[in-house]
């Protein structure tokens, strides 16, 4: 929508025309004329008599003022906002397509790409099966959701299996890398999966290599023998994708393949990792923090914004053994548990720390907030750890609302009626550096980071500049809302 669009709607809505607009506001046609086509901003004075002809709310007010905050913006920032709200906001409905690909095995002829995977998961049941997949790119939902699948029932069958993936991000097609970014979700929580990432200045949409899938796999037969399949899927346009089939006698042709995939994969980066161990992820996040202004959009407050003390008070209730197993790992034997738990405790402090040094916006949702006010659980919550009492509960609220009332402090939050798509999903934005995104699952959560300064920036700019026009209450109210949290559950 443009400011044209929003002011004809608003004007029929109250039954007004465009001679009423500019009759009641005092200004001559031509200036109602370039300000409804774009080309000149209105003035305070003019916009206030709009706002009052139109007898806009508050929420209208903040759409009119964003209308025109963009007339002058770049349409490749505005296409990126829509891209990043479709993301954020938009659960995706539409079942993927079948792909139909010419598939070559001595002779030609038509299958689907969902048959391949289903000989895949056929071939899993059988003795010494193991499972090698390459990506390249491939960020399309016909190949994602189908692949995702597959190996999550790889997965459940505790089958052998390798998931490796390299993908391309332009550095000023923001519509198109968001939209590589929303692709790969579903990928993040698989086990196995590898990903790294490159950055170009022009990235193709066509050629051989571009979205192109490795699949090799072997099983034993039941005469003892080992059977191995090697599939080279390449997805084109047009209906022209294609699964060439490579027997190991053709050893000029899988060496081909091989070497072309692992040239290409020298020029990337990895950007996925785990939270295996907690002392590892929090300086990270430590590190994160206390060098960039950082922006969350996830539905209600999570652990890093915990206080150091109300660390303290959890600690003391959570399973120490449980605590040390799972993070500390064997990494426990080399000192007390009392004296791993105090460098624990420490890193809070730290974490605590971090957070005053640089700007901290956290976008929460009305449905998240009331579900931890109501549970004591966030969603990056660790399974063992206990949930938070209502006295714990009461002071993060109030810790919250306080470093956000306070003008010195750089943390502030904002609220949403609207809730995100995916709950359990949170883009952490270091600003003119990189995206820290976690899809949590359990205790084992991975984070991928991507170091992609364009992509954390049109994100920044989502933040500071669509949502609190477009979305969030007003502070005053999120603060009441606050308020009514701890009344009715603490």
């Amino acid at each position: 929508m443009t400011i044209n669009t929003y002011l004809k709607a608003k004007l029929k809505e109250r039954n007004l025309h465009l001679e009423d607009l500019v009759s009641q506001s005092g200004s001559s046609k031509s200036t109602i004329y370039r300000i409804m086509t774009g080309t000149q901003k209105p003035s305070i004075k003019l916009r206030n008599k709009i706002i009052e002809i139109l007898d806009l709310n508050y929420a209208e007010q903040q759409e009119f003022l964003y209308y025109i905050s963009i007339i002058d913006v770049d349409d490749n920032i505005i296409e990126a906002r829509e891209a990043v709200y479709n993301l954020l906001f938009n659960k995706k409905t539409s079942q993927p397509n079948q792909i139909e690909l010419i598939y070559y095995d001595n002779e030609k002829y038509i299958r689907t790409f969902d048959n391949i995977l289903e000989n895949v998961l056929e071939a899993s049941k059988k003795p010494n099966f193991s499972c090698n997949i390459k990506l390249i790119n491939c960020v399309l939902d016909d190949v994602i959701y189908p692949l995702s699948a597959a190996i999550e029932a790889l997965s459940s069958n505790k089958s052998q299996y390798t998931f490796d993936h390299l993908i391309n991000f332009s550095t000023h097609d923001y519509k198109e890398n968001i939209k590589a970014l929303a692709s790969i979700i579903p990928l993040l929580t698989l086990e196995n999966y590898s990903l790294k990432y490159s950055e170009e200045k022009r990235v193709t949409k066509y050629g051989f290599f571009h979205d192109f899938v490795l699949l090799e796999y072997s099983y034993e037969e039941k005469d003892k023998s080992t059977k191995e399949m090697n599939l080279y899927i390449t997805f084109l346009p047009n209906n022209l994708s294609a699964c060439y089939v490579v027997h190991n006698n053709e050893h000029n042709i899988l060496d081909f393949f091989e070497r072309n995939y692992n040239s290409l994969q020298e020029n990337y980066q990895s950007a996925l990792d785990g939270r295996k161990t907690l002392t590892e992820y929090i300086k990270i996040i430590i590190d994160l923090f206390k060098n960039h202004d950082t922006v969350f959009f996830k539905s209600q407050v999570s652990l890093s914004r915990v206080p150091a003390s109300l660390y303290q008070s959890l600690t003391l209730r959570t399973p120490v053994e449980d605590f040390t197993q799972h993070f500390l790992q064997d990494k426990r034997i080399e000192k007390s548990i009392e004296q791993h738990l105090k460098e624990l405790r420490n890193l809070a402090k730290q974490v605590e720390k971090s957070t005053y040094m640089k700007k901290h916006l956290d976008i929460y949702t009305k449905p998240g907030m009331i579900r931890f006010a109501s549970t004591g659980l966030m969603s990056d919550h660790l399974e063992f750890v206990p949930a938070f009492n209502k006295a714990e509960i009461k002071a993060l609220l109030q810790f919250i609302k306080a470093r956000d009332k306070n003008p010195k402090d750089p943390f502030n939050f904002l609220i949403l009626k609207e809730p995100y798509a995916e709950y359990n999903l949170c883009f952490g934005v270091e600003n003119n550096y990189c995206l820290l995104i976690e899809k949590y699952s359990d205790s084992n959560t991975p984070f991928c980071i991507i170091e992609h300064k364009q992509l954390s920036t049109i994100f920044t700019d989502f933040a500071y500049n669509y949502v609190p026009a477009m979305m969030s209450i007003p502070q005053k109210e999120a603060h009441e809302f606050i308020d009514d949290l701890i009344e009715k559950y603490c």
